[in-house]
């Protein structure tokens, strides 16, 4: 298991830190056993499912299933490729450890999706999007 799973898979999952559980994606660091385990009900809202290891911005997931997707160095990332051209990025974050947080949308299939990536890629996205700061992250519900 890797520290991406264990930093942010592992503390919104419903089996928790739990090692045997673990199983790695083909192409990324993900865990495929990972199950969204915290949700809350807040007015407008309904039932919101989080990921607990990511900050506001990146951890909701509007449904039950998993949008996050993990890769060690960018070179893994395969999300904007030429044949991901419908995978938009529309903002990331570099916090503290190093690591990229992207939010992305896929327009053609109304989905928004997670990635975090194990180094800092701002200047390698393909791509203009938006800059979220600590701040503003601090300041979101």
């Amino acid at each position: 298991m890797n520290k991406l799973v264990r930093k942010y898979q592992c503390p919104g999952c419903a089996a928790g830190p739990n090692k045997d559980c673990y199983k790695k994606a083909n192409d990324t660091a993900t865990c495929v056993n990972h199950t969204v385990g915290t949700f809350f009900t807040k007015a407008g809202l309904g039932i919101t499912h989080i990921l607990l290891g990511l900050p506001n911005g990146f951890s909701r997931t509007g449904d039950n299933e998993t949008p996050i997707f993990l890769f060690r160095k960018w070179k893994d990332c395969l999300w904007f490729s030429d044949s991901t051209i419908y995978n938009i990025p529309v903002w990331y974050h570099v916090n503290s450890a190093g690591h990229t947080l992207i939010r992305t949308y896929l327009p053609r299939t109304n989905k928004g999706y997670t990635l975090v990536i194990g180094e800092d890629v701002s200047r390698k996205l393909p791509w203009s999007c938006r800059v979220i700061t600590q701040e503003m992250i601090d300041k979101m519900d």
